[in-house]
């Protein structure tokens, strides 16, 4: 858990989504170890489906991104309430054919604001999504000695890949164990990291 925050301490933001948020109700905070400064947190809410009492609001330094109209009472009235606490609401179109958000739009809005190391820490869908898109160059995976039931993908809606050849590549960058757990991080090949 240490490592784990200490990587996070490391991010300019950290990124989630709406089901990691209903599901957990995470702080993404860096708790475990002392740091100047906390992350950006984001929530990708493509509905606006946030309750603005989950945790990961608490404290302001957050952000949802939505693909919502604007025009709704709704949105008005929620996204208003969250402005007040200092919560941004960012608006991102949605993608034509899902009608989810438009990631690649939300990478690019980070990257405005200088955030050039960007963590996700989310379920499958939105890493599965992401990955399809190409926006994650590294993998942090820790693994511990129990195993429970059937597990859950790293990535869901990409592959399987039939032909190992069109299978994304990636190369061992380092293994390390720490107490019982080993963490595992991978690089995209090719790439310097």
């Amino acid at each position: 858990r240490d490592d784990g925050h200490a990587w996070r301490a490391r991010a300019c933001a950290v990124v989630t989504g709406i089901g990691t948020v209903r599901k957990d109700d995470p702080q993404m905070t860096v708790r475990a170890i002392e740091t100047a400064r906390q992350p950006l947190r984001v929530v990708v809410d493509t509905r606006f489906e946030i309750d603005p009492q989950a945790r990961i609001l608490q404290g302001g330094q957050a952000l949802i991104a939505v693909c919502v109209d604007q025009e709704l009472p709704v949105y008005k009235e929620k996204s208003q309430a969250l402005r007040d606490r200092g919560i941004e609401v960012l608006t991102l179109p949605a993608e034509p054919v899902s009608g989810k958000l438009d990631l690649q739009a939300l990478m690019q809005a980070l990257a405005a604001r200088e955030c050039n190391e960007v963590h996700l820490e989310a379920g499958a869908h939105l890493s599965g999504a992401m990955m399809q898109l190409g926006l994650i160059d590294e993998w942090l995976i820790y693994v511990g000695p129990t195993l429970l039931g059937d597990g859950m993908p790293l990535a869901a809606g990409v592959g399987p890949w039939k032909d190992p050849e069109q299978a994304p590549r990636w190369r061992w960058k380092e293994h390390l164990l720490i107490g019982d757990a080993l963490r595992l991080r991978l690089v995209k090949s090719g790439s310097q990291g």
